[in-house]
């Protein structure tokens, strides 16, 4: 997966080396950067991460919406994450893996 960043950011924190090992950090994946719609505001590992509007986005008068949350919850099962989609606790779901 690749990500867009500020170049002057990834150099000023050192952030180049890439983890590919489960459960390795580095300051790219634990600090955010970027000037999208959402801020993080909590990211616990393998568990959620929680998003809000982020305020001091330059293009928030040109999209609407009624959000004051996302919440991301990595669900592996792909049985368990469709059985969350039917029961409501979960909106939507990706991937999508349908099966005959």
């Amino acid at each position: 997966m690749f990500y867009i960043v500020d170049k002057e950011w990834i150099e000023a924190n050192n952030a180049f080396e890439v983890v590919r090992a489960s459960g390795s950090t580095n300051f790219a994946n634990v600090n955010t950067n970027g000037t999208g719609p959402f801020k993080v505001v909590e990211w616990i590992q393998d568990t959620r991460i929680v998003l809000e509007p982020f305020e001091g986005y330059w293009g928030k008068n040109q999209i609407q919406h009624n959000l004051t949350k996302a919440v991301f919850t990595p669900i592996s099962n792909d049985a368990t994450r469709v059985a969350a989609l039917l029961s409501g606790e979960i909106d939507l779901m990706y991937p999508f893996r349908f099966r005959m």
